[in-house]
């Protein structure tokens, strides 16, 4: 199996195998707010390379494509348009992912800039009533290897939990974990949910992966709780942050 990428998804497919012809395709804008061109062609002429050579290629995608919110934005625009170069041939997959949760340092998934902001003491904006689905790494790792020995899925198939969190809870359980306070400017924001997966719901019925009552707390605490080896250098500044994202 050939990985392509290097951040959080990538690396924690790195001690499977599903096969010499499966090529695994993680190396996508990681900035859900980007607006560079030279990113977004960045990752398709890499992909339309992958998939000139691969036999199968899984390709990591994003729920936001069915928020009408979102629809406009360069990222989701984006994110079609490769879904769409995937799609076109009949072993490449898609799978659309919430927001996950894992051991990495980019600055711009949800939780990493939650957890930031409140370690650091630093002031940002809270939408109150905004709703958001949140996925272990691991699970994903696990629902993708279920997928592949699956054979009547499909080729596009959403990884979004059954349960959904206000942000608000996030913060709360944050702020418990990290031992701080949150400082922010609240703000009224509207709720969206995705469509249900009826494959992660085949995969709860067949204990592939749980997702209990404290699913959310439970995931927090594996990478922000205290003696966690998960943990985001939450101290560093941005202009720290922002060179290793770099590297």
């Amino acid at each position: 199996m050939n990985i392509i990428g290097s951040g959080l998804i990538a690396s924690s497919f790195s001690d499977q195998d599903f096969g010499r012809s499966v090529i695994l395709f993680a190396s996508g804008v990681s900035n859900s707010r980007e607006t560079r061109s030279s990113q977004f062609d960045r990752e398709s002429k890499l992909l339309q390379d992958w998939l000139s050579k691969s036999e199968k290629l899984i390709y990591f995608s994003t729920c936001s494509v069915e928020d009408d919110n979102l629809k406009s934005s360069p990222y989701v625009l984006h994110k079609i348009q490769m879904e769409k170069l995937v799609l076109l041939r009949p072993t490449g997959i898609v799978i659309r992912l919430p927001q996950v949760v894992g051991r990495c340092d980019n600055k711009y998934t949800l939780t990493n800039f939650l957890a930031s902001k409140i370690f650091n003491n630093e002031c940002y904006d809270l939408y109150y009533g905004v709703l958001r689905n949140l996925i272990d790494i691991t699970d994903v790792v696990a629902l993708t290897r279920f997928l592949l020995e699956s054979s009547d899925e499909g080729n596009l198939v959403s990884f979004a939990m059954p349960q959904y969190y206000e942000v608000s809870e996030i913060v709360f359980i944050l702020e418990n974990l990290l031992n701080r306070v949150s400082r922010h400017n609240s703000k009224i924001g509207l709720p969206f949910k995705y469509h249900k997966s009826s494959f992660v719901q085949s995969a709860l019925d067949n204990s592939i992966i749980s997702c209990n009552d404290d699913y959310l707390e439970s995931t927090l605490k594996k990478y922000y709780g205290e003696g966690s080896d998960g943990i985001v250098s939450l101290g560093q500044t941005e202009n720290e942050i922002e060179r290793m994202d770099k590297l």
